[in-house]
């Protein structure tokens, strides 16, 4: 019989759908954010790291986990939930696209003739308060930016593609 296991960490709930005792067949994380809405903070479930092995799609996995996290979010007040993926496959949980999708490109002969103005160099945990600074001056009254903290704050460390391995600089 499969069950819903909620698994609470600092800062995030794991939720994945177990069978045969304690075999994960479907799982997501609830991320605990502070999103702006015009000029207030409010809490944000951001939906991430969702997953399904091949073997156990189309039975139904992914929608068990979808909607226990709506409902954990519901029960433990949040008020609005958020997740970047696959465009086809979230509206059929209540999920619409809403933030615009932008690509820059520039021409390699461009880039190679262009001169730097700025050193940079690998950020460290020193920084973070200034980033955190000219984050929240520059996105933080935004509708849908997040709040950042700097006691909480991390860079990326994952490309666009979840195998990328990347680093911050400053």
């Amino acid at each position: 019989m499969p069950r819903i296991q909620r698994t609470p960490h600092t800062g995030y709930t794991r939720i994945e759908l177990l069978v045969d005792e304690d075999t994960s067949v479907s799982h997501l994380s609830v991320i605990d954010l502070s999103m702006h809405i015009g000029d207030r903070v409010v809490r944000c479930g951001g939906i991430g790291g969702v997953g399904t092995g091949r073997e156990h799609r189309n039975k139904g996995y992914a929608r068990q986990v979808l909607e226990d996290s709506l409902a954990f979010m519901q029960e433990d007040g949040y008020h609005l939930s958020a997740l970047f993926g696959i465009t086809d496959f979230y509206p059929k949980f209540g999920y619409a696209s809403s933030l615009v999708e932008c690509t820059a490109e520039v021409m390699t002969r461009y880039a190679e003739r262009a001169r730097a103005h700025y050193a940079t160099r690998e950020y460290t945990r020193e920084d973070v308060p200034a980033i955190v600074a000219m984050y929240e001056a520059l996105r933080g009254r935004e509708t849908g930016a997040i709040a950042r903290n700097a006691t909480t704050w991390k860079p990326f460390s994952r490309g666009t593609r979840w195998s990328d391995r990347v680093s911050a600089f400053v």
